[in-house]
């Protein structure tokens, strides 16, 4: 294990070892609170993961016939398409991208769900809530164990890294949509 590595390690203990309560937690939430009048998910810049979430979470909604508005959003550059290696990713996975342009979080409306690909990004998002919203992070929705409640920007990064975070939001969506029907 390299240096790095191991401060990693050390760094995520906590979510680690909070994964199961988080995870209770998040499915409590999910079970005791009136289905979303929307749903918003929310990355950094809205090019990789959102996207790709709300694509596969419309996917799913559809095949369960449940009609939730849907929408995904950043916190930096608005305007620009998916990113291409998520366009090539997500198509190999049966999910399309295309057309997707990028938008900044603007105000939740009542009784919206709001997605986060990362925990972090709370505060920065926490003037656009209702006081009805809820706040998912999507990461604590993992059936499987956790080095990070984060699901980790692939942006610039190889493919593979691209299919592991795909996965991991493919299971946390899984579990999501489970709870919400």
């Amino acid at each position: 294990m390299t240096p790095r590595e191991w401060l990693s390690a050390i760094k995520h203990t906590p979510d680690r070892l909070f994964h199961p309560s988080r995870r209770r937690s998040a499915l409590d939430l999910l079970e005791h609170t009136p289905r979303p009048t929307a749903i918003v998910v929310s990355c950094l810049g809205n090019i990789c993961r959102s996207p790709y979430a709300e694509a596969v979470l419309r996917e799913q909604l559809t095949h369960r016939n449940l009609s939730i508005p849907l929408s995904s959003a950043g916190l930096i550059g608005p305007g620009r398409p998916a990113d291409p290696t998520a366009r090539e990713r997500a198509r190999a996975r049966g999910i399309s991208l295309d057309g997707h342009q990028s938008r900044l979080i603007t105000p939740v409306p009542p009784g919206a769900m709001l997605l986060l690909v990362d925990p972090g990004h709370r505060p920065r998002v926490e003037p656009f809530l209702h006081r009805e919203s809820v706040v998912i992070v999507l990461g604590d929705l993992d059936p499987h164990p956790i080095t990070t409640r984060v699901i980790p920007d692939p942006y610039g990064r190889a493919t593979e890294e691209f299919d592991r975070a795909f996965d991991r939001i493919d299971r946390c969506l899984e579990v999501l949509v489970g709870g919400l029907g």
